[in-house]
Order: C-alpha cells, then structure tokens, then sequence
C-alpha cells in the first residue's frame, strides 16, 4: 500500500505542476540520466541538441538510499531519452518511468546495452573504462532516432574530407593542383566541415591560406601536433587535450 500511495502521489503532484515542465525547444532532445556521468556522455555526445538533466549528481550521496522526487518525476515525464544505468543500482529509475509516461521516449539501459545481465553482475558499469565506448553509441543511436535531422552532428567518429592530392602535396612539400584546391576552398566557403585540424608542425603557403579561409568562414581551427609539446608530462594528457579541443570545436 505505502508503494501505491507514493505512486498516486507522483501521478497527483504531475497533474498539479505542469507548468513547472521546461518548455521543450525544437530540436532539442531533453535527457533524463540516472547519474551525471552517463548524463555528461551525453551532453558530449549531444552537444547543443540536448538538454541534460542528471538525477544523481552529489558525490557523497548514497545512490542505494535515494529517493525521487517531484522534480526527478517532472524531468523524466518530459524527457525524450532516460539514461539508466541499471543492475539494480539505480532502481529509482525504473519507478519513475513506471509512473510517467511520453510517447516517443526512449530508455537506453547501460546494463542491457553492455549484456551485462548475469545475476551477480557488478553495478559499477562506468569502470569498465574499454566498453564505455559501447555505452556511448547506444546514446548516439538513441539521439538519432529521436532527431534524424542531427543525427550527423551526434556521430561520434569524424570524416576526412580534404582533397587526397591537396593532402599529398603538404605531405611532399609541393603545390597543389588547381582542382584541389577549389574543392578544398569550397569546403570552407560552403561551411561543409565543422572544423579544421591544422598540423602546427608543418607550415607553408598552403596551409596558411587553408587557415586563412578556415578562419574568415568561421570554421573553428584546431592546431594539433605531431611532437608531444614539453608542457605534456604524459602521453595520455597530450592526447586528451586534443580530443576535448576538437570536441568543443565541433559544439560538443
């Protein structure tokens, strides 16, 4: 009975408080995550196309003893996508969901995603740092579906597209040829690439005029290196670095 009456109660309080709803924004996916790491995956992932909103996100809180609110209920009623992390960790989830409902939404359970499904299963699933990946594409799918439209902008891998010659004559130090380097130009003024890497080890003509135009149309410039720079103490750091630059430059 006491389960029951918290029910009716959510139910009651979602009927009574529309308005506190946030307005949805076309386009805009609205995320509902069970922690604020799977919700943060998902803003990356994202970018300005969602709207995350974690339930968990205090570090000393026991996830274990946590209760919903009206809030959490609001939130998850609205939402497009609900992140869950389940294997029991995180139950409160699955009882939102079964006292809300939106047409449309969409449920991405990390448990199921990673077939982690045996009984004695270990909760913690963001720890299994190498299938994290796995996670990161069922949202990707998952944001996809919901808006097709971005479903480019929500693809985690990026496309090459300068022209092969133009690339092989920096490579060999010579000058590319005419057809190359329209099609490289056009890229830039067609804003048909979010961003430009822009190898700051090698620097001639060519490359300056590709930066030149990048930066006149706007198209963010990221310099990376091949030489890790001495402020780098680690590999790892070097790398992660760039990653987040290219990240923030493509809107993530």
């Amino acid at each position: 009975m006491p389960r029951m009456l918290t029910v009716l109660a959510v139910a009651a309080a979602l009927a009574g408080c529309g308005s506190s709803q946030p307005p949805a924004i076309p386009g805009v996916v609205q995320v509902v995550a069970g922690e604020n790491f799977w919700g943060n995956i998902a803003a990356q992932i994202g970018g300005r196309h969602v709207r995350v909103i974690p339930i968990l996100t205090s570090p000393t809180a026991d996830p274990h003893l946590y209760e919903s609110d009206v809030a959490n209920a609001v939130a998850v009623a609205g939402a497009g996508l609900v992140i869950e992390n389940g294997a029991g960790y995180d139950d409160f989830v699955s009882q939102l969901l079964g006292a809300t409902r939106h047409r449309g939404r969409i449920v991405v359970s990390v448990q199921h995603a990673l077939g982690a499904t045996r009984p004695d299963v270990n909760p913690h699933l963001w720890y299994d740092i190498p299938r994290v990946p796995e996670v990161a594409r069922a949202i990707e799918a998952a944001l996809a579906r919901l808006e097709p439209r971005h479903a480019s902008a929500f693809a985690a891998g990026l496309k090459v597209l300068t022209p092969p010659g133009l690339a092989a004559a920096v490579e060999d130090g010579t000058d590319p040829g005419p057809d190359d380097t329209v099609v490289m130009d056009g890229l830039f003024t067609g804003h048909k690439v979010k961003v430009l890497l822009y190898n700051a080890q090698v620097v001639n003509a060519v490359t300056q005029h590709v930066r030149a135009l990048a930066r006149q149309s706007h198209i963010p410039v990221v310099g990376v290196t091949e030489t890790m720079p001495p402020s780098y103490h680690r590999y790892q750091a070097w790398q992660l670095a760039q990653a987040r630059a290219i990240l923030h430059a493509r809107g993530g």
